[in-house]
């Protein structure tokens, strides 16, 4: 194998279910990285992928670590399993990015930010609303002091039945589908969660233990509050596979963005405003979201400069969503704790 090209970042992806193998095609493509191997537990799929994309297939977690041209390595594996490599992989100074969430629980959650604040090597949390064109818009327009202060913000995310089936045995919808919409609201808000309320309903759920749908009431450390509605409950015949919705009343306009139509609508001082819908493949290469996250986590670590997701947005995200989970199950209002 060579080593990584002049001006490129050599990654190795761990890690090759659905979203792993998207890692793996979008840094086949980028002229920042080079794709250096792939790893997962399943041989026969770490071997098929590898000869896919011609690139080295390794028969361990250590061996990937001890690759000469890797300087970087994602780690897709699922939710549940992301401290073990992100945690070698620190230690063997690589840089890392990790998949959201963080970790799905907040012991495994905090110790990946000590890991990382202890290691010479960087990582990155993959919020990939942060690098989605449509939610960024919606960022923009926020910094835009027309709109004034948030007074209220509601978000819906819901995914297909079969999403349950997959991932719910393993991790919880507040986990798997709330953290995008947490991240992006603190983001929006910039203000943390102070703390929630929320009620579950297992009603057609595939897992006793796994809510199919969460309603969560969040309030803001700066007093705006907040509505999250996350679901895997769409029919396995929906026609698409994602529904996501924010909406957001500010002093002075309102905000809105919706994944169904690809749109970003700002209205302030009597003025309305539209951004178009974001990319889609072209001929076959990858783009959108997740091009965007890989390939600005090469350029960060490459110039030196800032992620502009850390470890403590990873965490905090996890911090809310473990409170959501935790008010289902107490009925009560639950207090979000953050590393300080």
């Amino acid at each position: 194998m060579r080593g990584p090209r002049r001006g490129t970042l050599g990654i190795v992806v761990i890690g090759l279910g659905d979203i792993g193998k998207q890692h793996v095609d979008v840094c086949s493509r980028l002229d920042c990285v080079s794709l250096q191997g792939v790893f997962d537990v399943d041989r026969e799929r770490c071997n098929r992928i590898a000869q896919a994309y011609g690139t080295k297939a390794f028969e361990s977690l250590d061996e990937a670590l001890a690759f000469d041209g890797e300087e970087a390595v994602v780690v897709a594996t699922p939710d549940d399993r992301h401290l073990a490599p992100a945690q070698a992989a620190l230690l063997e100074g690589k840089h890392c990015l990790i998949e959201k969430p963080l970790a799905t629980s907040l012991d495994e959650a905090r110790e990946l930010v000590r890991l990382a604040s202890a290691s010479p090597a960087r990582a990155m949390v993959g919020h990939t609303l942060r690098f989605d064109e449509r939610y960024y818009s919606a960022i923009a327009a926020r910094r835009d002091s027309r709109l004034g202060d948030l007074v209220h913000v509601s978000a819906k995310r819901r995914n297909r039945q079969g999403v349950g089936t997959r991932v719910g045995g393993r991790t919880t919808v507040s986990m798997f589908l709330g953290v995008h919409d947490l991240d992006f609201l603190m983001w929006l808000a910039d203000s943390k969660i102070r703390s929630v309320s929320a009620v579950a309903s297992k009603i057609g759920s595939p897992s006793t233990s796994a809510p199919q749908a969460t309603m969560a009431l969040l309030e803001f450390e700066d007093g705006a509050v907040g509505a999250l509605e996350s679901s895997w409950g769409l029919p396995a015949e929906y026609p698409t596979g994602l529904e996501a919705l924010v909406e957001a009343i500010f002093t002075n306009g309102t905000l809105r963005v919706s994944v169904a139509n690809g749109e970003v609508t700002t209205f302030a001082n009597g003025h309305a405003a539209c951004v178009p819908p974001s990319r889609l493949p072209v001929y076959g290469h990858s783009t959108g979201a997740l091009r965007n996250e890989i390939e600005t986590f090469a350029h960060c670590i490459l110039d030196d400069e800032e992620f502009p997701v850390s470890l403590e947005d990873g965490y905090n995200a996890v911090a809310v969503a473990a409170a959501i989970d935790a008010a289902c199950g107490s009925g009560a209002s639950e207090h979000v704790s953050y590393v300080r």
